[in-house]
């Protein structure tokens, strides 16, 4: 049974632009050879690559659909628009990142891929790091009140 929990794993970009997704995260995506993902910047600071089925995609723009009209969400539509690409995975499990993709997510040649559940999140291993360092303590307090 799959918890709430993901996981994570330390990876490596080849020179071909290709990230191999590990087992338990194909595993978990039920990802076979010509299955279709879709790949999409997250411009939070610092950046990272999101990664969704094409499952999980479907329910991302239902669940973005859904909400308001409103100039945030054409600009966000145009965003999707201008930044999302299509890859296929490869029978080792492995996708081509586009270079434009991880230029602007500052992937470098290794990369921490996390399976959120929602989607596979992509990181800079500085970025993840540098990003929660400041909130060790506040995730201390939150641990030791649940256990």
């Amino acid at each position: 049974m799959q918890g709430s929990f993901g996981e994570k794993h330390l990876h490596g970009i080849d020179p071909k632009g290709r990230l191999q997704l590990s087992r338990q995260i194909r595993d978990q995506l039920k990802l076979k050879k010509g299955d279709r993902l879709h790949l999409l910047p997250n411009i939070d600071e610092p950046p990272y690559l999101e990664i969704r089925t094409a499952g999980q995609w479907t329910e991302y723009e239902q669940r973005f659909l859904s909400q308001a009209p409103g100039d945030l969400k054409r600009d966000f539509v145009r965003f999707v628009q201008l930044h999302r690409e299509t890859v296929i995975a490869d029978s080792q499990g492995r996708i081509i990142l586009p270079r434009s993709l991880r230029d602007r997510c500052q992937l470098d040649a290794s990369v921490v891929v996390i399976n959120m559940n929602a989607c596979v999140e992509v990181w800079n291993p500085k970025h993840i790091e540098r990003r929660y360092a400041d909130m060790a303590s506040a995730f201390k307090s939150v641990n030791n009140s649940f256990f």
